[in-house]
Order: structure tokens, then sequence, then C-alpha cells
């Protein structure tokens, strides 16, 4: 695919949500599931918040909260095709410049 300014702008969007989710997802590999939820509540939040104006808020409320899922279930993939190989972290990280 070529790169992003080459792509009409919902496409850009999407291909960048989705490198966006699976550099998330690969991030939280082998986090414990309370810590990345709530560094993702406030991914959903900056989300959420940056989308009201161009989607509107309730658009941009579905799409932050979608995101969130798709950064979850993808970390849950990661981990079940590892077969338990991804240590387990217990050191608390930041995503968003809140915590």
């Amino acid at each position: 695919m070529g790169s992003d300014a080459d792509q009409p702008p919902v496409q850009a969007f999407i291909a960048q949500c989705a490198d966006a989710v699976a550099d998330l997802a690969l991030f939280f590999a082998g986090a414990p599931e309370d810590q990345m939820m709530i560094a993702l509540e406030d991914v959903r939040s900056n989300l959420a918040e940056q989308w009201a104006e161009p989607f509107g808020p309730e658009v941009a409320a579905v799409l932050a909260q979608d995101f969130v899922a798709a950064v979850a279930g993808r970390r849950r993939e990661i981990e079940a095709e590892a077969g338990g190989r991804i240590p387990n972290r217990q050191t608390p990280f930041r995503v968003s410049g809140k915590n």
C-alpha cells in the first residue's frame, strides 16, 4: 500500500488507525489486563475528544470505543498466538500525557 499521503482521507484515516491498533496491541502484550484497560481508557477519552469535531461527538465516542476494543482484542490474539511465551510485565506504563 502507498503512503498515507497517496490515499483518500478516509482510507488514510483507517490505515492510521489499523497501524495504531497493531502497535498498541503489541505494546500491551504481556501487561496486566487492569493496567492496560486503565491506559486504554485514557486513550479512548483522548480520541473521543480529538475526533468530536470532525465526526461529531456521538460518532467520535463510538469510534474511540471500537478502537479500544480492537486494541484489547488484538492484544489477546497476540498473547494466544504466542502460547505463553510473552513474559508478564508488572511495570506500570503511560500511553497518554494524563497519567
